[in-house]
């Protein structure tokens, strides 16, 4: 079973490109983090930094990563 929607993924270039710099991460242990990706390769796909990030509080792997959307203002969409 994918853990992401059939196609191609969201990448930080994809991402970045609609004014998004840092993602939310979530671990099963509770704890939220809002982490800066701006130095981080283009060419990254949002899942993939599921594996590649870990918890600072129990140690375990993020179990959500998603862009951190309160970024984002494109025209249209209701924010200034």
């Amino acid at each position: 079973m994918r853990d992401y929607p059939i196609g191609r993924a969201m990448t930080l270039a994809n991402m970045r490109a609609l004014g998004v710099r840092v993602i939310f991460v979530t671990c099963a242990c509770g704890r939220e983090a809002v982490v800066d990706a701006s130095g981080w390769p283009e060419e990254t796909e949002i899942p993939a930094l599921r594996k590649m990030l870990k918890c600072t509080e129990c140690g375990a792997r993020p179990i959500d990563v998603r862009p951190d959307w309160k970024e984002y203002s494109a025209q249209g969409n209701g924010r200034p």
